[in-house]
């Protein structure tokens, strides 16, 4: 069972996940409009998802871990 801090670390962790997300899809296309190829693959620090990605594909979390754990 998590505790209420675990849960509040929890929704923090997303959010500055999701924040990161957006900043490398912003730089992605910035490069992309140079005309060069960019593939950005992370891993989390908390270890816990894989945002590959995430916003620039419209993935959830749960249809990454899909996919990376071939169920997709």
């Amino acid at each position: 069972m998590a505790t209420r801090i675990q849960e509040v670390s929890d929704a923090a962790i997303e959010a500055a996940q999701a924040e990161a997300m957006k900043i490398m899809t912003e730089a992605k296309l910035q490069i992309e409009k140079l005309g060069l190829e960019v593939s950005l693959i992370t891993r989390c620090p908390n270890g816990s998802k894989w945002p590959v990605l995430m916003l620039d594909a419209g993935q959830s979390y749960p249809a990454i871990e899909a996919v990376r754990n071939g169920q997709r």
